[in-house]
């Protein structure tokens, strides 16, 4: 028999009761008064969406930080043109490259925002490739129809940076946390035993 309980912290609890015995399993979640344990997907598009325009929000925020610094000093007037029109990522002038490496400082930063904001290394990519969507359609808005190279070859690299960086990223902090699982399971057996 399934039971629901609340640990000391409020979240609920699954427990399964057999005969005296309780076990209690991990965290759960109630949606649509139905249970479903932690690490099972659940579609919810507002959680979806959400993530999606924090997630650009801090690209853009991130963005403007790397502009001010690797630009801010070239330049009389920042303005949108760096973050949205095509001209400006060239390679024949300094601050067309000083802008391209602002991209793919942003890109690499946006791997780490990944690993908290979307905590799920299958999603990565997803969401890599939904952020430069985005940024495609307000560059197409702003400046017109992209027709430059470079800015196809810097967005191409960026989502690949930002999606495979972000994948090893998860894994090597995925690996870190079972370590110190096992490292506590293994202090816990080991008092037991003395």
């Amino acid at each position: 028999m399934l039971v629901q309980c609340n640990n000391s912290s409020g979240i609920l609890l699954g427990c399964l009761q057999l005969g005296n015995f309780f076990f209690c399993l991990e965290e759960v979640r109630v949606w649509s008064s139905v249970i479903i344990f932690y690490g099972v997907v659940v579609w919810d598009p507002g959680l979806i969406l959400a993530q999606i325009v924090y997630f650009q929000c801090l690209y853009y925020v991130t963005l403007s930080f790397f502009l001010a610094i690797l630009i801010g000093t070239h330049v009389s007037r920042m303005i949108l043109v760096y973050f949205f029109d095509l001209i400006t990522i060239i390679t024949s002038t300094f601050t067309g490259w000083c802008v391209i490496a602002s991209f793919i400082l942003t890109s690499i930063s946006g791997t780490v925002y990944m690993l908290y904001v979307i905590e799920r290394a299958k999603k990565y990519f997803d969401f890599s490739v939904t952020l430069y969507i985005v940024h495609s359609f307000i560059c197409i808005g702003y400046g017109g129809w992209l027709s430059s190279i470079t800015w196809w070859i810097v967005n191409g690299i960026e989502i690949t940076v930002m999606a495979l960086l972000g994948k090893y990223l998860s894994i090597c902090n995925f690996s870190i946390e079972v370590k110190r699982k096992n490292e506590k399971r293994k202090i816990s057996v080991h008092m037991n035993l003395l």
